[in-house]
């Protein structure tokens, strides 16, 4: 399933995810590229956290289904297109797993391998309310508030963030406009840590 990795020409795997939605099934085909290449491959990168190996899913890679973290299934559901094929490197497909002489010549790359992506795209888990867009929200009106005040030296009565009816008056009216919880319940997810 996995042909080697050119070692001598920064040799690695990129994921041609294949579009899809919901909980379908995830698949994509493997491919080679060469990071010294002149034409630089364009993909993302995913960041995400293994979680708990015991709880596992396929992923179905040329003609061949592969166990991997749910928690990395999770991650490809949320970045996968609707309608395109996505280019991607996780690690978990990306690398054999099951070949350490490769899993520690790719860890060697994976600051040119996250660095070379057009992003990475950072999965914090699943999110099946609006918790994360609240507790972004609230974050950047604080950040927004916080700028501002530090250049007039007083907190300024406006508005912040992108929710256009949220007047600020002072720092506690401030407090009233954001999700405190929403912030919290981000920070505690596994990603952080």
């Amino acid at each position: 399933m996995w042909t080697p990795v050119d070692k001598h020409r920064k040799g690695i795997r990129l994921l041609d995810l294949d579009a899809g939605v919901g909980h379908s099934p995830l698949r994509g085909h493997l491919r080679h590229v060469f990071m010294d290449s002149l034409l630089k491959p364009e993909y993302e990168t995913i960041s995400y956290v293994w979680g708990d190996t015991a709880l596992v899913e396929k992923c179905l890679v040329g003609d061949k289904s592969i166990p991997i973290p749910a928690s990395a299934g999770s991650a490809l559901r949320c970045m996968r297109l609707p309608d395109a094929i996505r280019t991607l490197w996780i690690d978990c497909i990306c690398i054999d797993q099951s070949n350490d002489r490769e899993k520690g010549h790719q860890v060697g790359l994976m600051a040119d391998i996250f660095q070379s992506s057009r992003r990475t795209l950072a999965h914090l888990g699943d999110n099946d309310d609006d918790t994360a867009e609240r507790a972004f929200d609230g974050l950047a009106t604080v950040c927004d508030a916080w700028l501002e005040s530090a250049r007039d030296k007083q907190m300024p009565d406006g508005t912040y963030g992108r929710i256009e009816d949220r007047k600020i008056q002072d720092w506690s009216s401030l407090r009233e406009t954001i999700d405190l919880l929403a912030i919290k319940a981000i920070m505690a997810k596994p990603y952080f840590k």
